[in-house]
């Protein structure tokens, strides 16, 4: 038998597949391929490539459906009725191409307009199917015959198809497009022939009649916005310098470099056809020069204004007026007067973001804090009863508490202690204020007649401090939280250092006092140290103070 058949699988660009390839050979021509090949005898295999790298080379080459950009495969499917990435998927492939792949196609070709929001193909994307190219290139070609530049689209997608012509020895040249215009309109080369022969195809197709490439030298200028309309999102902003490149920013968000011997490196805006990703940073192949306003006209419906807060690390608000395509900043002017709504909500957004470590910036007082804390023991006795008022809590509840006592602020810099505290209030009910007061108080009256702050909040629970000289005739120190925690004395002396700590002001009296009494009265020998304090009438003044008083409540 002189004759067989040769099967092999092979990716299919026409329909984005691996498909069976079926070929009729000789067996003699087979045979003499073999001869050719070497490999009728023993010999020499000679290895391209360092010993070090063959440890790492992968075992088999990955099916391109796996890797590649699956724009056109999408776009074909949707043309035939299969719009959904799981009836994609769902087909009888040898390798099924990735979700995310697909997902990230049906975006782009939603974006050019050849499918709508359920991924069915638009009259627009027919019209892409049936010119013989990408789905990019097609939608330049159209474009381009829409806004009188067909000439500059046939000669656009003729490059773009290829390999750059101007890629020498493994270098890129410049990357201007119009370079490589240039060159495709002036050089008679075979290379340029070739590409010159299927730039008048695309023109054929496109009903153009005219002498293209002098047509395309006159629309050159429209080189930065057919590039735009077919890569929207490489369309790029320049940053800053870095380590002798350009950094720009692409509308999707990632960078990009060009070195800073480019001619393109210092112009403000550029619509990027070629990008070699090598990483952290794309790098720049192929690009033009687009003007902001171009850009304005060409994606019109996509840019955003909006008022844009930041807040300094002190909570100053700083209001700007955006213009955004995406990532691109496009205009920024300052906003004097930003509406309170949205200067309270943006700060209750800075302070969520910086955890409950970020309450510490407001203005607290001691009159904030406590009443945090007298709530906080009630809840600990009695659950639910009482809100939670820890400050993870209070960062949850922003929207409720901090936020209507904001709109009278612009900044947490003007926002007032009292301001805060009245934020805090509006967590209670009226009758849970009044049960607080009672329940809660944030003073005692000493037997002497004079009112002391109890303190809440430390770890040893309630206090209160006074002199004790305050306390005689008083065998019980205040109980709260309805007869449930005694509140813990600080007993000071004349000079307000602390002689004695307890719960239980009687035991003092019986056991302690005598000590403290015969260490004391030497030191301060003006004031009161009688032999027996639970008789004795409680005072603040020193003796001579006190007989005076007594004497002037007598008469």
């Amino acid at each position: 038998m002189d004759a067989g058949l040769a099967r092999h699988s092979r990716f299919d660009p026409a329909c984005g597949m691996n498909r069976l390839v079926t070929k009729r050979i000789s067996l003699a021509g087979a045979a003499q391929r073999r001869g050719r090949a070497g490999r009728l005898k023993a010999g020499i295999c000679c290895r391209l490539w360092a010993r070090e790298e063959e440890a790492a080379m992968p075992q088999q080459i990955k099916a391109e459906i796996l890797e590649s950009d699956l724009e056109e495969l999408v776009l074909q499917l949707a043309h035939w009725g299969v719009s959904t990435v799981q009836a994609i998927q769902a087909m009888a492939w040898l390798d099924v191409p990735p979700t995310a792949a697909l997902s990230v196609a049906r975006r782009q070709l939603t974006i050019l307009g050849a499918l709508d929001d359920q991924g069915r193909i638009t009259p627009r994307g027919r019209h892409m199917v049936a010119l013989p190219t990408q789905p990019r290139l097609a939608h330049m070609l159209l474009c381009g015959k829409e806004r009188n530049q067909g000439a500059l689209a046939c000669c656009l997608v003729a490059l773009l198809e290829e390999r750059d012509p101007l890629w020498k020895n493994g270098q890129h040249a410049d990357s201007h497009l119009e370079h490589r215009l240039d060159w495709l309109c002036s050089k008679r080369s075979p290379e340029a022939e070739h590409l010159r022969a299927q730039a008048y195809r695309l023109a054929r197709l496109l009903h153009l009649e005219e002498d293209i490439f002098a047509a395309a030298s006159r629309q050159r200028e429209a080189l930065g916005q057919l590039t735009a309309l077919a890569w929207p999102l490489w369309t790029a902003q320049r940053q800053r310098d870095q380590d002798g490149q350009a950094v720009y920013l692409l509308r999707q968000g990632k960078t990009a470099l060009l070195p800073l011997t480019d001619s393109l490196a210092h112009t403000e805006y550029l619509s990027v056809s070629s990008l070699a990703d090598t990483g952290a940073h794309g790098r720049i192949r192929l690009a033009a020069p687009l003007s902001l306003e171009v850009l304005e006209e060409l994606f019109a419906p996509q840019i955003s204004d909006i008022q844009r807060l930041d807040i300094s690390a002190d909570g100053q608000i700083y209001a700007r007026r955006q213009k955004c395509l995406d990532s691109l900043l496009l205009q920024e002017s300052p906003l004097p007067r930003p509406e309170p709504a949205t200067c309270a909500q943006a700060i209750c957004d800075f302070l969520h973001q910086g955890g409950p470590t970020a309450l510490a910036i407001l203005p607290w007082n001691d009159v904030s804090r406590q009443w945090q804390a007298r709530i906080l023991l009630l809840r600990e006795l009695e659950g639910d009863r009482w809100p939670d008022v820890t400050d993870a809590a209070l960062l949850d509840r922003l929207n409720d508490w901090l936020a209507p006592v904001l709109t009278q602020s612009a900044s947490l810099r003007t926002l007032s202690p009292e301001q805060l505290y009245n934020g805090l209030r509006t967590l209670l009910s009226p009758q849970q204020t009044h049960i607080l007061d009672k329940a809660a108080p944030c003073r005692w009256q000493t037997p002497s007649g004079t009112w002391h702050p109890i303190i809440y909040g430390d770890a040893g629970g309630p206090w209160l401090a006074a002199k004790l000289q305050e306390f005689f005739g008083c065998e019980q120190g205040p109980i709260i939280a309805n007869g449930r925690v005694a509140v813990t004395l600080h007993l000071n002396s004349p000079a307000g250092r602390p002689l004695q700590v307890t719960r239980d002001l009687g035991h003092f009296w019986r056991h302690g006092y005598a000590s403290v009494r015969a260490e004391m009265r030497g030191r301060y020998p003006k004031h009161p140290w009688p032999e027996d304090p639970l008789n004795a009438t409680a005072t603040a003044l020193t003796k001579k103070k006190f007989a005076t008083e007594k004497m002037r409540l007598k008469n």
